[in-house]
């Protein structure tokens, strides 16, 4: 991390999420939720870290990105992924633990989750903005689906093989 300005909005409520096969992993969760009451924030947590922690309700991904100020993801660049295919144009901070292999996208690490957490609620941290795509599904001139993604789209042919037709269209501007 890198000492910035404080934030402009004070850190209230932070939402912790991650992968299943992670909160066995995950040695000192009930420390972090410690920390976090005594920094004076509310916390919101989903069904897997709820079982954990015992916690009266839990809330989906969905509800802790329009609730919190910050969401504490656990798990590896693929949980960030789908976290940030939730996000959309939401302005929340993510701080994301590596529990996986490559961590590509974590700037923390499980070992300095807590000093992490400490720093972030002081200000010091610096926010790495991320272009996101917004990929749509036509079929036979009909809007199927859109998604928001991070990084990359993955386009194949589906279960047989056939010629698809690609229009690529970037910021408004017809590529393909």
């Amino acid at each position: 991390m890198i000492l910035m300005k404080p934030p402009r909005k004070k850190i209230k409520k932070v939402g912790i999420l991650a992968k299943q096969s992670v909160m066995r992993k995950v040695k000192n969760i009930d420390s972090v939720v410690r920390l976090l009451k005594r920094l004076g924030a509310e916390i919101y947590c989903d069904d897997k870290v709820g079982k954990k922690i015992k916690a009266k309700k839990s809330y989906s991904r969905a509800e802790l990105l329009d609730t919190c100020d910050l969401v504490i993801v656990m798990g590896g660049d693929g949980t960030i992924l789908k976290t940030a295919g939730q996000m959309g144009r939401k302005r929340v901070l993510i701080l994301a633990v590596n529990y996986g292999t490559l961590g590509f996208l974590s700037e923390s690490h499980p070992e300095n989750l807590e000093k992490n957490i400490r720093r972030t609620f002081k200000g010091e941290y610096f926010i790495d903005k991320r272009s996101l795509l917004r990929v749509t599904h036509y079929r036979k001139n009909k809007k199927r689906d859109t998604f928001i993604a991070l990084n990359d789209a993955v386009i194949n042919q589906g279960r047989f093989a056939r010629l698809i037709e690609l229009h690529i269209d970037v910021n408004g501007t017809h590529i393909v």
